[in-house]
C-alpha cells in the first residue's frame, strides 16, 4: 500500500438477542390477514434499529409482527451495548382483535410472555447474553433459559367446526 493509503477496521462490539414467536392453529385455512403480536420493551430496553420485513413500529416501546404460517416469525435482532451489564425486559402477547373482527369459530390465546435478557460479565472481561422466558401467570414463577440467543414463545389458537370459520 502506498503512503497515502489508509486502513479501516470496523468492528461489531455490540451483543444480540432475538424474540421469534411460533404460532400453532388447527384450522384447515388460515385468516387471510393472519395472526398479530406485540413486543414491548420494559423500562427502556432496546429494540431492534433495524426491522426485518413484516414488522411493524406501533409506538417507541412496540413493535407488531404477523403471522400467516406455522413458520416462526421474528421481531427482529437486539442489540446491546457491552459495556452495560443489566437485565432487559420484554413482554410479548397476541393481539387479540375487536369482537367485531375476529375470525368466526377461532379462539385467540390470551397468553403473555415475559422475555429477560442478561448482559452479564465473563471471566475474561467481556460480557455475554443469556435470554430467559416465562408464561405471565401465578403458576409460572420461574424462567426457562433459551437455547442460544433466542427467545422462542408459541402461541396456540384453536378452530371450532361448528362455529364455521369465516376466512
Amino acid at each position: 500500500m502506498g503512503k497515502d493509503s489508509v486502513i479501516v477496521k470496523i468492528t461489531n462490539n455490540y451483543l444480540h438477542a432475538e424474540v421469534q414467536v411460533v404460532k400453532a392453529y388447527n384450522g384447515q385455512t388460515w385468516p387471510k390477514d393472519g395472526f398479530s403480536f406485540k413486543l414491548t420493551a420494559k423500562d427502556g430496553a432496546p429494540l431492534p434499529t433495524t426491522l426485518p420485513d413484516g414488522v411493524e413500529k406501533l409506538d417507541d416501546a412496540t413493535l407488531k409482527v404477523t403471522a400467516k404460517s406455522t413458520t416462526a416469525v421474528a421481531f427482529g435482532q437486539i442489540s446491546y451495548d457491552p459495556k452495560v451489564a443489566t437485565t432487559y425486559k420484554y413482554t410479548v402477547e397476541e393481539i387479540i382483535p375487536a369482537e367485531a373482527d375476529k375470525v368466526k369459530g377461532v379462539t385467540y390465546d390470551e397468553k403473555k410472555y415475559d422475555v429477560k435478557v442478561e448482559v452479564t460479565p465473563k471471566p475474561d472481561g467481556t460480557k455475554k447474553v443469556e435470554v430467559f422466558t416465562k408464561l405471565t401467570t401465578e403458576e409460572d414463577k420461574d424462567y426457562k433459559k433459551a437455547s442460544g440467543t433466542t427467545a422462542e414463545v408459541k402461541f396456540d389458537n384453536k378452530y371450532n367446526e361448528e362455529r364455521k370459520a369465516e376466512v
